[in-house]
């Protein structure tokens, strides 16, 4: 029976690896289904060739829904709004709120102009953080994609404090910046667990 499992699922994530060339070996089959469900999405809404050619699998994030992530690809100019959100609920494409990109999206992206379905990717967030002087605390920074729907943002967690003994605690600052807008604020935070 245990062979049998392993077969079944080896042959899943084959299957699922053939799908998607973003899905690497690391990721769980419960990841891997969700990658392949927002680039399917993502087909359907700006053609497969783009998917394929132009965009770059960059993380997946949970908050009140899951977030997979893409950038698209660095062209002649570097631009830090360059990222792309689909928001799944469950292993789901979420229907009602998710980001509405399409091909106007994009030629307006590749024109210079704005667009209000590509965002601020995480190494913006963190040249930001670097530029408004977020002190790096005590341990490594702690990067969060956070918020749902037209309210999601970059959250960079300082720990300037840290205490492992029951109940845990720790603080800091963190930075909050929008991934539409690019407005931040830095704010302290404090948890008890």
């Amino acid at each position: 029976m245990k062979r049998h499992t392993l077969m079944f699922l080896l042959l899943c994530f084959k299957f699922s690896l053939s799908q998607s060339q973003c899905v690497i070996n690391h990721f769980s089959i419960d990841d891997s289904i969700k990658m392949i469900r927002a680039q399917k999405y993502l087909i359907n809404k700006l053609g497969e060739r783009f998917v394929k050619d132009s965009l770059e699998f960059s993380g997946f994030y949970q908050s009140i829904l899951y977030m997979v992530t893409f950038e698209i690809k660095p062209q002649i100019i570097k631009n830090n709004k360059n990222m792309i959100v689909v928001f799944i609920d469950g292993n789901y494409i979420e229907t009602k709120y998710n980001t509405k990109i399409d091909a106007t999206d994009l030629k307006r992206y590749y024109n210079g102009g704005p667009s209000m379905n590509i965002f601020y990717n995480k190494t913006f967030a963190i040249e930001l953080a670097q530029k408004i002087g977020l002190e790096k605390g005590i341990k490594e920074w702690e990067i969060k994609l956070s918020g749902v729907v037209d309210d999601v943002s970059w959250d960079i967690y300082s720990f300037q404090y840290e205490e492992t003994e029951h109940p845990y605690q720790a603080g800091g600052k963190f930075l909050r910046l929008n991934i539409n807008s690019g407005k931040y604020k830095l704010l302290k935070w404090h948890s008890i667990e």
